[in-house]
Protein backbone atom coordinates (compact mmCIF):
# COMPACT_ATOMS: atom_id res chain seq x y z
CA UNK A 1 0.00 0.00 0.00
CA UNK A 2 1.17 3.67 -0.62
CA UNK A 3 2.77 4.87 2.79
CA UNK A 4 0.50 8.31 2.72
CA UNK A 5 -2.78 8.53 4.57
CA UNK A 6 -4.98 6.20 2.16
CA UNK A 7 -8.05 7.00 0.22
CA UNK A 8 -11.16 4.07 -0.09
CA UNK A 9 -9.85 3.26 -3.50
CA UNK A 10 -6.22 2.59 -1.56
CA UNK A 11 -7.84 0.69 0.81
CA UNK A 12 -10.38 -1.66 -1.94
CA UNK A 13 -7.27 -1.83 -4.38
CA UNK A 14 -5.32 -2.98 -0.99
CA UNK A 15 -7.43 -5.74 0.11
CA UNK A 16 -7.79 -7.16 -3.36
CA UNK A 17 -3.68 -7.44 -4.20
CA UNK A 18 -3.69 -8.78 -0.31
CA UNK A 19 -5.95 -11.70 -1.00
CA UNK A 20 -4.47 -12.32 -4.72
CA UNK A 21 -0.99 -12.35 -2.91
CA UNK A 22 -1.61 -15.02 -0.48
CA UNK A 23 -4.97 -17.03 -1.54
CA UNK A 24 -3.71 -19.89 0.35
CA UNK A 25 -4.18 -18.07 3.92
CA UNK A 26 -7.16 -15.61 2.44
CA UNK A 27 -9.03 -17.60 0.42
CA UNK A 28 -7.95 -21.62 1.79
CA UNK A 29 -7.84 -21.32 5.55
CA UNK A 30 -11.34 -19.01 5.28
CA UNK A 31 -12.94 -21.71 3.34
CA UNK A 32 -11.74 -24.42 5.59
CA UNK A 33 -13.45 -22.42 8.72
CA UNK A 34 -16.65 -21.54 6.83
CA UNK A 35 -17.26 -25.35 5.84
CA UNK A 36 -17.03 -25.81 9.44
CA UNK A 37 -19.39 -23.19 11.09
CA UNK A 38 -21.93 -24.36 8.36
CA UNK A 39 -21.27 -28.16 9.72
CA UNK A 40 -22.34 -27.12 13.55
CA UNK A 41 -24.91 -24.64 12.35
CA UNK A 42 -26.92 -27.74 10.07
CA UNK A 43 -25.64 -29.92 12.97
CA UNK A 44 -27.39 -27.87 15.62
CA UNK A 45 -30.64 -27.00 12.94
CA UNK A 46 -31.51 -30.88 12.43
CA UNK A 47 -30.31 -32.62 16.01
CA UNK A 48 -32.01 -30.04 18.42
CA UNK A 49 -36.17 -30.11 19.13
CA UNK A 50 -37.50 -26.91 17.75
CA UNK A 51 -40.19 -24.42 18.95
CA UNK A 52 -43.69 -25.73 19.24
CA UNK A 53 -46.25 -22.80 19.32
CA UNK A 54 -48.90 -25.32 21.04
CA UNK A 55 -46.39 -25.68 23.79
CA UNK A 56 -45.29 -22.44 24.48
CA UNK A 57 -49.25 -21.60 24.76
CA UNK A 58 -49.27 -24.22 27.40
CA UNK A 59 -46.30 -22.99 29.22
CA UNK A 60 -43.89 -25.77 28.31
CA UNK A 61 -40.85 -24.34 27.04
CA UNK A 62 -38.46 -27.41 26.65
CA UNK A 63 -38.47 -26.84 23.03
CA UNK A 64 -37.64 -23.08 22.79
CA UNK A 65 -34.79 -23.49 26.08
CA UNK A 66 -33.35 -25.76 23.74
CA UNK A 67 -33.43 -23.85 20.49
CA UNK A 68 -31.60 -20.86 21.99
CA UNK A 69 -28.90 -23.27 23.78
CA UNK A 70 -28.52 -24.56 20.16
CA UNK A 71 -28.41 -21.03 18.52
CA UNK A 72 -26.34 -19.03 21.69
CA UNK A 73 -23.79 -22.86 21.27
CA UNK A 74 -23.44 -22.32 17.37
CA UNK A 75 -22.83 -18.79 17.66
CA UNK A 76 -20.23 -19.33 20.37
CA UNK A 77 -18.36 -21.24 18.21
CA UNK A 78 -18.43 -18.80 14.74
CA UNK A 79 -17.75 -16.40 17.06
CA UNK A 80 -14.15 -18.43 18.69
CA UNK A 81 -13.30 -20.04 14.65
CA UNK A 82 -14.03 -15.94 13.66
CA UNK A 83 -11.59 -14.68 16.17
CA UNK A 84 -8.72 -17.40 14.89
CA UNK A 85 -9.84 -16.34 11.31
CA UNK A 86 -8.97 -13.23 11.55
CA UNK A 87 -6.15 -13.14 13.27
CA UNK A 88 -4.54 -15.04 10.83
CA UNK A 89 -5.84 -12.77 8.02
CA UNK A 90 -4.48 -9.34 10.08
CA UNK A 91 -0.90 -11.29 10.46
CA UNK A 92 -1.18 -11.94 6.59
CA UNK A 93 -2.01 -8.20 5.99
CA UNK A 94 0.47 -7.08 8.70
CA UNK A 95 3.26 -8.68 6.09
CA UNK A 96 1.35 -7.81 2.57
CA UNK A 97 1.65 -4.18 3.64
CA UNK A 98 5.38 -4.38 3.88
CA UNK A 99 5.24 -6.38 0.46
CA UNK A 100 6.10 -9.80 2.07
CA UNK A 101 3.98 -12.97 2.03
CA UNK A 102 3.42 -15.28 4.65
CA UNK A 103 2.40 -19.15 4.94
CA UNK A 104 -0.49 -20.40 7.15
CA UNK A 105 2.50 -22.64 9.46
CA UNK A 106 4.34 -19.09 10.06
CA UNK A 107 1.02 -17.34 10.32
CA UNK A 108 -0.08 -19.82 13.08
CA UNK A 109 3.21 -19.11 14.61
CA UNK A 110 2.93 -15.32 14.77
CA UNK A 111 -0.92 -15.53 16.34
CA UNK A 112 -0.67 -18.59 18.32
CA UNK A 113 0.43 -16.66 21.44
CA UNK A 114 -2.43 -14.27 21.00
CA UNK A 115 -5.14 -16.83 20.37
CA UNK A 116 -6.73 -16.81 23.96
CA UNK A 117 -6.72 -13.26 24.18
CA UNK A 118 -7.98 -12.67 20.74
CA UNK A 119 -10.48 -15.25 21.58
CA UNK A 120 -11.25 -13.42 25.25
CA UNK A 121 -11.60 -10.15 22.94
CA UNK A 122 -14.20 -11.34 20.66
CA UNK A 123 -16.31 -13.02 23.34
CA UNK A 124 -16.05 -9.58 25.20
CA UNK A 125 -17.13 -7.53 22.81
CA UNK A 126 -20.09 -9.96 21.25
CA UNK A 127 -21.18 -10.10 24.94
CA UNK A 128 -21.43 -6.32 25.18
CA UNK A 129 -23.23 -6.08 22.03
CA UNK A 130 -25.73 -9.04 23.05
CA UNK A 131 -26.64 -7.11 25.96
CA UNK A 132 -26.94 -4.22 24.47
CA UNK A 133 -29.29 -5.23 21.80
CA UNK A 134 -31.24 -8.20 23.76
CA UNK A 135 -31.95 -5.82 26.73
CA UNK A 136 -33.96 -2.95 25.07
CA UNK A 137 -35.20 -5.38 22.62
CA UNK A 138 -36.76 -7.17 25.10
CA UNK A 139 -38.58 -4.92 26.84
CA UNK A 140 -39.57 -3.37 23.39
CA UNK A 141 -41.15 -6.50 23.00
CA UNK A 142 -43.09 -6.62 26.28
CA UNK A 143 -44.06 -3.13 25.97
CA UNK A 144 -45.78 -4.06 22.50
CA UNK A 145 -47.03 -7.02 23.49
CA UNK A 146 -49.28 -4.52 26.06
CA UNK A 147 -51.31 -3.65 22.60
CA UNK A 148 -52.07 -0.52 23.57
CA UNK A 149 -50.74 2.67 21.33
CA UNK A 150 -48.15 3.63 23.69
CA UNK A 151 -46.40 0.73 24.16
CA UNK A 152 -45.80 -0.06 20.57
CA UNK A 153 -44.29 3.32 20.04
CA UNK A 154 -42.15 2.88 23.39
CA UNK A 155 -41.08 -0.60 22.14
CA UNK A 156 -40.19 0.86 19.25
CA UNK A 157 -37.91 3.38 20.22
CA UNK A 158 -36.28 1.06 22.56
CA UNK A 159 -35.63 -0.87 19.49
CA UNK A 160 -33.76 2.15 17.36
CA UNK A 161 -31.96 2.86 20.74
CA UNK A 162 -30.72 -0.77 20.49
CA UNK A 163 -29.66 -0.58 17.02
CA UNK A 164 -28.09 2.87 17.49
CA UNK A 165 -26.01 2.13 20.62
CA UNK A 166 -24.96 -1.45 18.66
CA UNK A 167 -23.62 0.88 16.00
CA UNK A 168 -22.02 3.01 18.09
CA UNK A 169 -20.24 0.53 19.95
CA UNK A 170 -19.36 -1.46 16.80
CA UNK A 171 -17.45 1.41 14.76
CA UNK A 172 -15.62 2.23 18.81
CA UNK A 173 -14.44 -1.37 19.29
CA UNK A 174 -13.96 -1.76 15.51
CA UNK A 175 -10.27 -1.71 15.12
CA UNK A 176 -9.46 -4.10 18.75
CA UNK A 177 -8.66 -7.01 16.83
CA UNK A 178 -6.26 -5.37 14.73
CA UNK A 179 -4.38 -3.67 17.24
CA UNK A 180 -4.13 -6.69 19.69
CA UNK A 181 -2.72 -8.40 16.90
CA UNK A 182 -0.23 -6.01 15.50
CA UNK A 183 0.37 -4.02 18.58
CA UNK A 184 1.99 -5.52 21.67
CA UNK A 185 -0.83 -4.91 23.82
CA UNK A 186 -3.51 -6.60 26.15
CA UNK A 187 -7.26 -7.17 25.92
CA UNK A 188 -8.56 -4.05 27.71
CA UNK A 189 -5.55 -1.84 26.18
CA UNK A 190 -6.85 -3.20 22.44
CA UNK A 191 -10.13 -2.07 23.75
CA UNK A 192 -8.82 1.28 24.87
CA UNK A 193 -6.80 1.60 21.71
CA UNK A 194 -9.72 1.03 19.29
CA UNK A 195 -11.62 3.96 21.24
CA UNK A 196 -8.83 6.37 20.91
CA UNK A 197 -8.05 5.74 16.84
CA UNK A 198 -12.06 6.25 16.34
CA UNK A 199 -12.29 9.49 18.41
CA UNK A 200 -12.66 12.33 15.53
CA UNK A 201 -12.98 10.03 13.02
CA UNK A 202 -16.40 7.97 13.75
CA UNK A 203 -18.30 9.69 11.05
CA UNK A 204 -15.63 8.35 8.28
CA UNK A 205 -14.79 5.30 9.91
CA UNK A 206 -18.86 4.13 9.89
CA UNK A 207 -19.13 5.59 6.34
CA UNK A 208 -16.56 3.30 4.79
CA UNK A 209 -17.47 0.33 6.85
CA UNK A 210 -21.23 0.99 5.77
CA UNK A 211 -20.03 1.27 1.71
CA UNK A 212 -17.74 -1.90 2.32
CA UNK A 213 -20.55 -3.98 4.12
CA UNK A 214 -23.16 -3.10 1.46
CA UNK A 215 -20.55 -3.96 -1.47
CA UNK A 216 -20.07 -7.58 0.29
CA UNK A 217 -24.08 -7.92 1.35
CA UNK A 218 -25.74 -6.72 -1.82
CA UNK A 219 -24.24 -9.29 -4.05
CA UNK A 220 -24.79 -12.05 -1.31
CA UNK A 221 -28.22 -11.49 -1.15
CA UNK A 222 -28.90 -11.40 -4.72
CA UNK A 223 -26.85 -14.76 -4.93
CA UNK A 224 -28.66 -16.18 -2.25
CA UNK A 225 -31.88 -15.54 -3.37
CA UNK A 226 -31.14 -16.95 -7.35
CA UNK A 227 -29.59 -20.28 -5.12
CA UNK A 228 -32.82 -20.51 -3.10
CA UNK A 229 -35.18 -19.97 -5.95
CA UNK A 230 -32.98 -22.83 -7.91
CA UNK A 231 -33.08 -24.60 -5.14
CA UNK A 232 -36.51 -25.28 -5.61
CA UNK A 233 -36.65 -26.99 -8.22
CA UNK A 234 -34.14 -29.61 -7.02
CA UNK A 235 -34.51 -32.39 -4.87
CA UNK A 236 -34.93 -31.97 -1.35
CA UNK A 237 -31.38 -33.23 -0.44
CA UNK A 238 -29.88 -31.23 -2.96
CA UNK A 239 -31.90 -27.86 -1.41
CA UNK A 240 -30.18 -28.72 1.97
CA UNK A 241 -26.49 -28.76 0.61
CA UNK A 242 -26.61 -26.17 -2.07
CA UNK A 243 -27.82 -22.90 0.17
CA UNK A 244 -24.84 -23.91 2.54
CA UNK A 245 -22.81 -24.22 0.10
CA UNK A 246 -23.93 -21.00 -1.77
CA UNK A 247 -22.95 -19.28 1.76
CA UNK A 248 -19.52 -20.77 2.47
CA UNK A 249 -18.55 -19.34 -0.88
CA UNK A 250 -19.78 -16.09 -0.36
CA UNK A 251 -18.40 -16.35 2.76
CA UNK A 252 -15.15 -17.23 1.64
CA UNK A 253 -14.46 -13.95 -0.25
CA UNK A 254 -16.42 -12.11 1.92
CA UNK A 255 -14.59 -12.84 5.58
CA UNK A 256 -10.76 -11.35 3.92
CA UNK A 257 -12.43 -9.07 1.93
CA UNK A 258 -14.41 -7.63 5.60
CA UNK A 259 -10.72 -7.77 7.53
CA UNK A 260 -8.76 -6.49 5.07
CA UNK A 261 -10.73 -2.99 4.52
CA UNK A 262 -11.16 -2.59 8.30
CA UNK A 263 -6.95 -3.85 8.43
CA UNK A 264 -6.27 -1.12 5.88
CA UNK A 265 -8.52 1.54 7.80
CA UNK A 266 -6.79 0.85 10.97
CA UNK A 267 -3.59 1.25 9.62
CA UNK A 268 -4.58 4.19 7.78
CA UNK A 269 -6.28 6.26 11.26
CA UNK A 270 -2.72 5.39 12.45
CA UNK A 271 -1.17 6.87 9.69
CA UNK A 272 -3.10 9.93 10.13
CA UNK A 273 -2.70 10.09 13.68
CA UNK A 274 0.47 8.78 14.22
CA UNK A 275 2.99 9.25 10.81
CA UNK A 276 3.17 5.05 11.27
CA UNK A 277 4.03 5.78 7.44
CA UNK A 278 7.28 6.65 8.30
CA UNK A 279 7.86 3.89 11.20
CA UNK A 280 6.70 1.11 8.52
CA UNK A 281 8.83 2.52 5.93
CA UNK A 282 11.95 2.42 8.44
CA UNK A 283 10.98 -1.40 9.58
CA UNK A 284 11.87 -4.57 8.38
CA UNK A 285 9.95 -6.60 10.87
CA UNK A 286 6.09 -5.19 11.55
CA UNK A 287 4.48 -7.65 12.75
CA UNK A 288 7.41 -9.46 13.18
CA UNK A 289 7.03 -13.12 11.19
CA UNK A 290 9.55 -16.44 13.02
CA UNK A 291 12.10 -17.37 10.51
Amino acid sequence: MPLRPLGLDDMLTGTVRYMRSNPSLALGVTAVVMVVVQAIQLLVEFALVGIDPAELAQGRSSGLVGSLIGTVGSSLVSVVLGAVLAGLLLVALGQAVLGRSIGVRQAWQVIAPRVPGLIALSLLVWLAIMVVVLAPTFLGLVFAATGSGGGIVLGLLLLVVAVVVTCYLGVLWVFAPAAYVLEPIGVMAALRRSVELVRGYWWRTFGILLLTGLMIVIPAVVVMVVVVLLSVLLPPAAMLISVPLAAVVLATFATPFGVGVTGLLYLDQRIRKERLDLELARSADWPAAPR
